[in-house]
């Protein structure tokens, strides 16, 4: 069932749209309300949980200041209820001013065409709106099963209401985190979903993938991975980040990078054969770290252990003055293995060259005498 919203001042457009609504979409099963007041657009979308909303933009334009009551409907559904809008306004181009490109926004004139093109939009996102359900549901049900665990530890924990409320809420927030990441067990993470794109924390993170602002994101020689430690990039109330320059990994292609290992030598089909077991379940062959590909952000390359640079922390950002831009963050576990990767490359110890081939030798020596015996 899909929930529509019509969120419209005059009452007879409002109502032809939803006949015409009725008629088009005559595969999909929909529940149509129509609320007539931007006022008393909150408590519709509250009380209805509405999938799309539908909404006119009202523009008082003779007003001594002019308003766009839509536009503040607009912006709380995006911050505060978050589904999928069409604009449906005799001047949609007005909501451009705080529209981002969103594929869930739309924007259509009213007229001669528009119920068609309404109609469309919705068609376009009915898939799409199942799925968000789906992923809210199971968040939900995520949610109280999480706080169903963690209630009677709270209670045991402390014997006042405000303390065990307290303990409930952050203890499920980090149970329902962890529950999450539990739906691997029945399916297998696509290489991508190592990403948090965009990233979640305000602050740079140890992993971070970094891209040079102007760059073009199908250059892998214009991204860097973070490397130093999160603790010590993180901005608080009380304290200022510990560096002002972030040690990064410089990238390049996978090629590029493999002419730099062990496997440089290998055929296309040994490779193909290997490279799982020697670089991809490992994480890294020889100061060599994998990265997949991320749609239209990242492109599939590697990051180079040894090819370290130094950025100033305040040159990463989203200003226009910034020189690198944060593409996304590496999710836990895969940023603790590049932690690690990084470690065995940077925190051995220095040895001389040896004659391996000898010391090879007496090992397998040894083992030929013990099998003789």
């Amino acid at each position: 069932m899909l929930k529509l919203l019509i969120v419209d001042d005059e009452h007879d457009p409002a109502e032809a749209l939803k006949e015409d609504l009725v008629a088009e979409l005559k595969q999909i099963r929909c529940d149509i309300r129509i609320c007539g007041e931007f006022e008393k657009a909150r408590d519709h979308i509250v009380e209805y949980n509405p999938d799309v909303v539908i909404l006119d933009l009202l523009l008082y334009s003779d007003a001594p200041e002019p308003s766009v009551p839509g536009l503040d409907v607009s912006k709380y559904i995006w911050e505060e209820h978050f589904c999928p809008i069409i604009v449906y306004s005799a001047e949609p181009d007005r909501h451009k001013e705080i529209s981002t490109g969103h594929p869930f926004l739309k924007e259509i004139a009213k007229g001669r065409d528009g119920p068609s093109s309404v109609a469309a939009a919705l068609r376009e996102f009915e898939p799409h709106v199942q799925a968000l359900k789906e992923a809210s549901d199971h968040i939900r049900a995520m949610s109280l099963v999480a706080m169903r665990d963690v209630a009677p530890q709270a209670f045991n924990a402390s014997s006042t209401s405000e303390q065990q409320i307290n303990i409930v809420k952050r203890t499920g927030r980090r149970r329902i985190a962890a529950l999450m990441d539990g739906l691997s067990r029945d399916d297998l993470l696509a290489p991508w979903e190592i990403y948090l794109c965009p990233p979640v924390s305000g602050d740079v993170q140890l992993g971070d993938i970094i891209k040079e602002v102007e760059a073009s994101p199908a250059d892998p020689t214009k991204f860097c991975v973070v490397l130093t430690p999160s603790c010590d990039l993180v901005r608080t109330k009380k304290r200022d980040p510990k560096v002002s320059e972030v040690l990064v990994a410089s990238c390049t292609s996978t090629r590029c990078g493999l002419d730099r290992t062990a496997l440089k030598e290998m055929s296309i089909g040994k490779l193909k054969d290997r490279i799982c077991a020697q670089m991809l379940t490992p994480g890294h062959v020889d100061g060599i770290v994998p990265f997949p590909k991320y749609l239209n952000r990242i492109p599939t390359m590697v990051a180079d252990l040894r090819k370290l640079k130094l950025i100033p922390l305040d040159k990463i950002g989203s200003s226009p003055e910034n020189e690198y831009e944060r593409v996304a963050s590496i999710d836990s576990p895969f940023r603790e293995m590049i932690a690690w990767s990084y470690m065995q490359i940077a925190c051995r110890p220095g040895l001389p060259d040896r004659d391996r081939e000898a010391w090879k030798q007496e090992v397998v020596d040894e083992l030929r005498e013990d099998a003789e015996k």
